[in-house]
């Protein structure tokens, strides 16, 4: 399949779609021609896209502009990515009037909006400034448990397993997850979102009655040392309006790299 080592030119983390075309997760697959395909669009079940190849002109105009639009029936919104980075003036101009620039400083009104651009962020693990975090706390001081079939099936939020996995069982084959309890209550779970070759991007949610108060930062240092011990590069990427995101990112030691255009797909 041609969607794979096309995907390997992508230069930015596009682990979410390895994991769609990879087959590690259910999405959609989209191209221009089933026997000849140049560019593809991946959706993963979360609503995050990539639009990547060589997008042609007709393919880009008669397929690519409805569904950024909502004309085409899609049924929800999205987030989209583009390679290469030439795709970015082409969808700027072809929506025009019907894309709004984010703005973290003013009122967000998306009347009149199909789409809105935002950026993502790559970030870079550095051990030492991980290091340095790491010895302001002490792990020892807090339970922790593997997030099991229960735990899957149980933790709601935006971030958590159940929306990144098929199922209980997926999950607990090919990823790992670990929570932060209290009291017997996991309070906080940091999780892969992703695993492909030697990397995995963390996912991590806090119970809403227990956020501020650092437990993100603990649960998340728990899993980046498992990362370390077994020899996995731990990745983040974050949308940069997210700046609870952003800072926790910061906090456990990552660098941003790279900042790239990041499309809203408006219902």
């Amino acid at each position: 399949m041609l969607a794979i080592p096309l995907l390997k030119e992508v230069s930015f983390n596009n682990l979410f779609a390895r994991s769609v075309v990879e087959q590690h997760v259910d999405g959609k697959v989209y191209t221009d021609n089933l026997i000849h395909p140049k560019a593809f669009y991946v959706i993963h079940p979360y609503g995050m896209s990539l639009l990547y190849g060589n997008v042609s002109d007709d393919f880009f105009h008669y397929a690519v502009k409805d569904h950024l639009l909502g004309c085409n029936g899609r049924k929800k919104s999205e987030w989209l990515q583009v390679f290469p980075s030439d795709l970015e003036d082409k969808i700027d101009n072809i929506i025009g009037d019907k894309m709004r620039i984010f703005d973290s400083a003013q009122d967000q009104d998306n009347s009149g909006s199909s789409v809105v651009k935002h950026q993502r962020v790559n970030f870079k693990f550095n051990h030492q400034k991980f290091g340095q975090f790491r010895q302001r706390i002490n792990l020892n001081d807090y339970s922790f448990c593997n997030v099991d079939k229960n735990l899957f099936n149980e933790t709601n939020g935006s971030v958590v397993p159940n929306n990144f996995w098929n199922n209980a069982s997926e999950f607990l084959k090919q990823g790992v997850g670990i929570a932060l309890m209290v009291e017997g209550r996991a309070i906080a779970v940091a999780f892969s979102a992703f695993m492909h070759d030697d990397m995995l991007e963390l996912g991590m949610e806090t119970k809403s009655e227990s956020r501020k108060r650092g437990f993100a930062s603990i649960v998340t240092a728990k899993l980046i040392e498992y990362c370390i011990e077994k020899g996995l590069e731990p990745v983040w990427s974050c949308r940069r309006g997210n700046q609870g995101s952003y800072n926790l990112a910061i906090k456990l030691g990552f660098e941003p790299i790279v900042c790239l255009p990041y499309y809203e797909l408006l219902m």
